[in-house]
């Protein structure tokens, strides 16, 4: 009788107490992982805060830089320890190359996480603005 009374009650208060039983984790084709990574990185270009991002991107007043393209790059996942780099690829044209390498160090100066010069053309048909170049800057989400 003291077997049933313990089988009755002590042992289903038992299992409320421990909760329900842990599940396998669950296990995730290629195809499925990959769309998973895909609507991540969707996300993320999406929550982008659009509004600080142009704030710290903008030339000053001082500088003749013009920006010309603002484009954002998928985030990988192994870009930082929690992945949460979004690299933004800016294109501008300047009236000097003093001013673009001013603008560079602008970026750095800025709430980014680093920027760099990619490339630059200096096109001597334009006398307004002759050097076109290419910045990369990494943006912490």
């Amino acid at each position: 009788m003291l077997l049933t009374l313990f089988e009755c009650f002590i042992r289903p208060a038992q299992r409320q107490l421990r909760g329900p039983a842990a599940q396998a984790p669950t296990k995730w084709t290629r195809e499925e992982l990959g769309r998973i990574q895909a609507v991540n990185a969707a996300i993320r270009e999406i929550n982008l805060p659009i509004g600080p991002l142009l704030r710290a991107v903008r030339p000053p007043r001082d500088l003749r830089v013009a920006l010309l393209g603002i484009s954002v790059e998928p985030t990988s996942s192994t870009g930082a320890p929690d992945g949460s780099l979004a690299t933004i690829k800016l294109s501008a044209e300047s009236a000097s190359g003093a001013e673009m390498t001013r603008y560079v160090r602008y970026l750095v100066q800025q709430p980014l996480v680093r920027a760099y010069l990619v490339n630059h053309v200096v096109d001597e048909t334009d006398s307004a603005y002759p050097y076109r170049f290419n910045v990369e800057v990494s943006w912490r989400e």
